[in-house]
């Protein structure tokens, strides 16, 4: 399959994701959600509901063809339901039966959903995959003694310490020889403890050379003497010494000085005698406080847990509410719940099904039908609970501890049904591996030995403080894709099912076929209203890709913006190759929304994998198909990055590489490396992997380059980009929006609008093209012709390109001539200043289609409309572009008030004089009003195309109502206020256009494009924009394009600036021309200013870059307001453009009037021009008449601010003075003036 992939410039379909998931879901998903579907439901004793949803499991796997970019397309199903229902009364069987009704969205060729006539796609969540999970607490405990009691049970892994001696008592652990352990030194650091007293440390030790000595060996007498006088330095040196048993026999010591010096390797030999040499020396033991020691036992049966931290184990279903189990300190309330055998006990295990129910954990066990002697059985820390082995024998106190039918206790009980937690195949696999269990996989549900083993691992992790489980390592995510997402929302359909068709029951009529709809709405609450449903972003090919490969932590199951972390938002080591680190939403959902990188791929269980080249011997094996690993499977081998330099044969030629290995870099031989990453481009997405240069610039510039690519409005004619990565191809071909030959032939015949191609065997196939079809985001998509006729195809040649693809080759900009310089203020602070030639020459000419769609209802019960051409009181001049119908005709330029449809709207009178009317007259009287529908106020265009369409009643053949769309293309020429960007996150507005004669020009006299701020570089950090627009530069002069990958230091340092430097004096010996290359200077040149003629002080950056014209035009953003709709509640103006809105005049606002004392101008703003009622309405009819505007009031909300200020008891009053005089007392009370 992907055996043809060079992983260069040639990557796996962007679209495979999607439409293989969803092809899934069709032939498997479905089909098994219909057979889980097809059972007998008991609602109730007297109720039985039966779903034969096999019936229909066949009839819909058929290959459909689906062709068209807007067809509406579902897949019906009927699925044949039962109930019935006993009467008591009669004792009579009702029999109805029912259909449930589904109408399944089907997906376009282009991975879409057509859902109320517009695209939408589905996006994937990525979720915390199922399993366990254990997280440390916040509390710190200090070293705190857990645990004493007695018992004879021996560890695993036994510690031996050697320190803190009392008077002439010697204290050591009391060692199993039984058992393979080694005596190893812990490593410098942690030899020193200020809690020991370095006297008994002496004794110690020299007990145990002296039993040594005693032995008369001969054969380790120097041995023995040499480390006697080591101990003595060693002493001196520090202040603890710590042995510690593992697997063998051996005792290492680690010093600066002495490395690798094994001691007493001979231990084993005298192991018996030394036992007994100790025998009469211990009498008990004390726990080191400076030591991590868990778990201690000895010949005086003594046990001792050292808990450092409280951890808690979080198990998460795959369909279910979590359950939380705790290792907590007790508190005083904990005592009212606290059931342990053991009294007295510091720390309590909590189990937790909800924010009420909870229970410690030897009570759950006891209630679910366990004896104590079980539990002891069971638990491996069982020491934790137990003073001594429970007898068989149940007490008094464990007599009927079973759950009863309280809610509380079947909330408890619920742990072990599947159908409440459900834990799946991951869920089981990750429980295995976490906690070491050889539970059968196909077990899909809770039981006794994950609890247990749960509740080990917890006092395991409190004693050894180990590190809480990384929840945000992808190993513990998975993705949810589209066909897992729609699978789950029929499980839920057929919940509801249950609910409707009981409430169906007693509705209907026994006879008649009963039609559900529970599935059906819920799939249309999810296409139209979920988060993971989302309008189809179509504003060029490269924001469609990007769309489908969108990943989400929101949706149904998903996270909440108020719950969500930073860590969660950060770049994880794990996602390599995985997640884009780069590309990702800007503002609140940064790090929540990203992209899947180029190579990613979901594998069945739903964890991200990225492919590697298998290294053996450091030779890198390319033959096949590159091998996709998980992220938890690529911590355990050694993986190179992809710009290493491999030789002709294949073999690693460094000798030493920087390889990942368990999150970490670390320099390795070239036959220790293991993998290396396939491609360059592996670890970003297809939108940053067409940035060039992009290695030299700073993530968050790279990010709004990213970003701002899928911005890019259609150009009218768009131009490849001299300098790209390569991946343009592959991204014009995977969106679908160019047209492909299906089979071979010569072409017959070719238009601008169908395409016809004669086969090999005779036979002609007509390709229909798209002409001016609107987006979703209101941009054009126009497919043009690039074959002739008589030209010989083969299959999958592109036969038409689309909007922003040149070639069958992404085109999102224009390459232009900019340079890096000041002018005048007018590129202060990123403004951006354009030469005229932009205008006249259409470089940044876009097209932008709007579309009206006006519903007339012909028949209405009080109100008729019409459309017509005869409209009372209009000029005749206005109507001459209507047709007799009253549309607008096709190809009439339209302005601001034009009509489109016109429309007279006939009121019948009311009801009861509408009677009375009728029975003196005979007929209805009308009223005709003048309704037509004119072009909004600021649009302006050509209308390309207006349909009528008609929609009947169901039993009356008279249409009621009509449909009429007309779709207007604008033409928008670049001007100041629009918004244009380069690939690197260079972005700015237009803030004037100067005069091609105006701007500076090169010394052949050619003019400058665009002037750029150059302080818009450094503190950016933004370089990559100066490297393509230099090789750009030499690219434009030798005629050439260039792709170029990311990383290339690999050939060598600075190789970006030495081929720049290479291709710019290759141009001017090319051309002829000196000033192209300036050996002492290169990639600056000397321009002459426009205006006088002179030549500027200093050389300048100048080169070709590729600019794009983003989506935020001026037009759609400038708005001004006269009189307009006021909100009900406030009283001030309403905001937004579409409803004719006004401006927030804030408070910074009036604190700049206040500066330049308008007075007037600022009482006019906070008065008649906001909310004071009386005035505004003064002033509308004064500006009718000659009158002057000069009555003010009060605004209301002064009025509010009054009435909030007497609500807090303060008396506040306002009163109104004809004349004011400061020598005057006024002190007596005047009128109020509300």
């Amino acid at each position: 399959m992907y055996k043809n992939f060079d992983y260069l410039n040639t990557f796996p379909n962007f679209l495979t994701l999607q439409k293989t998931n969803f092809c899934w879901f069709l032939y498997k998903g479905l089909y098994h959600e219909l057979l889980s579907a097809s059972k007998t439901y008991i609602l109730d004793p007297k109720t039985i509901f039966r779903v034969f949803g096999h019936e229909v499991k066949n009839k819909y796997k058929k290959r459909i063809l689906i062709q068209g970019r807007m067809l509406k397309t579902l897949l019906r199903l009927s699925i044949p339901v039962d109930i019935l229902y006993r009467e008591e009364i009669d004792n009579v069987v009702i029999h109805k039966k029912l259909k449930v009704i589904i109408k399944l969205p089907l997906m376009t060729p282009y991975a879409t959903f057509i859902i109320n006539g517009y695209e939408r796609i589905v996006l994937s969540q990525i979720l915390r995959s199922p399993g366990v999970y254990f997280k440390k607490n916040n509390i710190k405990l200090k070293n705190e003694l857990i645990r004493i009691a007695d018992t004879s049970v021996l560890l695993s892994k036994k510690i031996l310490i050697l320190d803190d001696l009392h008077d002439d008592n010697s204290f050591l652990q009391q060692i199993n020889f039984n058992q393979d352990f080694i005596l190893s030194s812990l490593k410098y650091n942690n030899l020193i403890s200020n809690n020991i007293n370095i006297q008994l440390e002496v004794k110690v030790l020299k007990l145990f050379i002296k039993w040594l000595k005693n032995k008369k060996i001969t054969f380790y007498k120097n041995l023995i003497n040499y480390n006697f006088l080591f101990f003595n330095h060693f002493i001196k040196s520090f202040r603890t010494l710590t042995l510690i048993f593992f697997s063998r026999i051996t005792i290492t010591y680690i010093q600066t000085r002495i490395k690798n010096f094994l001691f007493l390797n001979f231990f084993s030999i005298f192991k018996k005698s030394f036992n007994d040499f100790l025998k009469n020396k211990i009498k008990y033991l004390k726990l080191c406080p400076s030591l991590n020691n868990k778990r201690i036992s000895s010949k005086t049966n003594i046990i001792k847990y050292f808990f450092k931290n409280n951890y808690t184990a979080t198990i998460i279903p795959k369909d279910g509410p979590w359950i939380y189990i705790r290792l907590k300190k007790r508190g005083k309330k904990d005592s009212l719940y606290y059931n342990y055998p053991l009294k007295n006990h510091d720390f309590i295990i909590w189990i937790q099904v909800n924010k009420l129910n909870k229970m410690d954990i030897i009570s759950f066990l006891k209630k679910i039908g366990m004896s104590n002697l079980e539990i002891y059985h069971k638990l491996y820390h069982a020491h934790f609970f137990y003073d001594n082995k429970p007898l068989l024998i149940r007490s008094t106190s464990e007599l009927n501890p079973y759950f009863t039918d309280s809610i509380n206790d079947l909330d408890f009980l619920d742990i072990f049904d599947s159908s409440v937690y459900y834990l799946g195949q991951i869920g089981r696999l990750n429980i295995n591996n976490r906690l070491n269990l050889q539970t059968d996989k196909r077990i899909i549900n809770l039981n006794y030995n994950d609890i247990f083993g749960i509740i080990d691992k917890l006092i395991d992790l409190a004693c050894f403080d180990s590190n809480s489980d990384d929840i945000d390592h992808l190993k513990n995510k998975r993705i949810k894709s589209l066909g897992e997402l729609l699978q789950n929302l029929f499980k839920i359909g057929f919940y509801r099912l249950q609910d409707e068709a009981f409430e169906k029951l007693f509705m209907e009529d026994m006879e008649c076929v009963i039609k559900l709809k529970a599935i059906d709405i819920t799939l249309q609450e999810f296409f139209n209203s979920s988060q993971l449903s989302q309008f189809l972003d179509q504003t060029n090919p490269l924001a469609f890709l990007t769309h489908q490969r969108r990943i989400s932590v929101f949706g149904p199951e998903g996270l909440k913006r108020d719950s969500i972390s930073f860590s969660m938002r950060d770049i994880h080591p794990s996602q390599y190759g995985r997640i884009c680190p780069i590309e990702t939403t800007e503002g609140k959902n940064v790090g929540l929304v990203s992209s899947l990188t180029t190579c990613a791929k979901i594998n069945q269980l739903g964890f991200l994998e990225t492919p590697f080249w298998r290294v053996i011997n450091g030779k890198v094996i390319k033959i096949g198909n590159p091998i996709y690993l998980t992220s938890d499977i690529e911590d355990s081998y050694k993986i190179a990055a992809a710009d290493i330099k491999i030789d002709e044969k294949g073999y690693l030629t460094k000798n030493i590489i920087t390889v990942r290995y368990k999150q970490n870099f670390v320099n390795v031989l070239p036959s220790d490396v293991d993998f290396i990453a396939v491609s360059l481009i592996q670890v970003v997405s297809i939108s940053t992997s067409l940035i060039p240069f992009f290695e030299h610039n700073d993530a968050n510039r790279a990010l709004m380059g990213s970003n701002m690519q899928r911005q890019a409005i259609p150009l009218v004619i768009s131009q490849k980009p001299i300098v790209g990565t390569g991946l343009e191809n592959q991204i014009a071909t995977n969106s679908g929006m160019t047209l492909k030959a299906k089979v071979g032939g010569i072409v017959d015949f070719v238009t601008a609008n169908r395409i016809l191609i004669k086969s090999q065997i005779n036979k002609t196939l007509i390709y229909k093209l798209q002409k001016y079809l609107c987006s979703n985001q209101q941009t054009c998509i126009n497919q043009r012709p690039i074959v002739w006729e008589g030209e010989q195809v083969v299959p999958g040649q592109t036969l038409a390109d689309n909007s922003s693809i040149m070639d069958n080759e992404l085109s999102l900009g224009r390459n232009v001539l900019v340079a890096y310089m000041p002018w005048h203020g007018y590129n202060y602070e990123d403004a951006i200043l354009i030469s005229e030639r932009l205008i006249y020459d259409d470089i940044f000419t876009s097209i932008n289609l709007e579309q009206y769609n006006l519903d007339i209802d012909i028949f209405g019960t009080y109100v008729h409309e019409k459309t017509t051409r005869t409209i009372p009181s209009v000029n005749s001049s206005e109507l001459e572009h209507l047709d007799k119908d009253g549309v607008i005709k096709v190809g009439t330029i339209v302005q601001s008030g034009d009509i489109l449809v016109g429309k007279i709207k006939s009121k019948t009178l009311t009801r009861n004089i509408l009677t009375l009317w009728k029975l003196i007259t005979g007929f209805v009287q009308f009223s005709n009003r003048d309704t037509s529908f004119r072009l909004p106020n600021g649009k302006f265009g050509k209308v390309i195309e207006a349909k009528v369409l008609h929609y009947k009643k169901t039993r009356k053949s008279e249409p009621v109502v009509k449909e009429v769309d007309i779709s207007i293309a604008q033409i928008q020429k670049i001007q100041v206020g629009d918004k244009i960007a380069g690939r690197h996150g260079n972005k700015g507005v237009i803030s004037k256009v100067l005069a091609r004669q105006d701007m500076p020009f090169l010394p052949d006299g050619t003019p400058i494009d665009i002037l750029l701020n150059p302080l818009g570089v450094p503190s950016r950090m933004n370089v990559g924009q100066l490297y393509e627009c230099l090789l750009g530069f030499a690219g434009d002069k030798l005629d050439l394009r260039f792709k170029i990958l990311p990383f290339d230091e690999m050939y060598g340092l600075e190789t970006s600036r030495i081929l720049i430097n290479k291709k710019l004096r290759q141009a001017s010996i090319k051309q002829n021309k000196s000033w192209i290359f300036n050996p002492y200077s290169p990639g600056k040149i000397i321009l002459v200013d426009g205006r006088n003629g002179l030549e500027f002080e200093n050389p300048i950056t100048v080169g070709n870059a590729y600019m794009l014209k983003l989506i935020h035009l001026v037009d759609k953003k400038i708005h001004a307001r006269s009189v307009g709709i006021y909100a009900r509640d406030t009283q001030q103006p309403v905001h937004g453009k579409k409803i004719n809105g006004g401006q927030r005049f804030g408070e910074m606002e009036v604190w700049a009037l206040e500066s330049y004392g308008s007075a007037f101008t600022l009482k006019e703003l906070l008065t008649v021009k906001s909310d004071d009622i009386y005035g505004r309405r003064k002033v509308l009819f004064n500006t009718g008449f000659p009158h002057r505007i000069s009555e003010f009031r009060i605004p209301e909300s002064f009025k509010v601010l009054l009435e909030e200020l007497r609500s807090l008891g303060l008396d506040i009053n306002i009163h109104k003075l004809n004349k004011f005089y400061l020598s005057k007392n006024y002190d007596s009370k005047l009128k109020n003036d509300f």
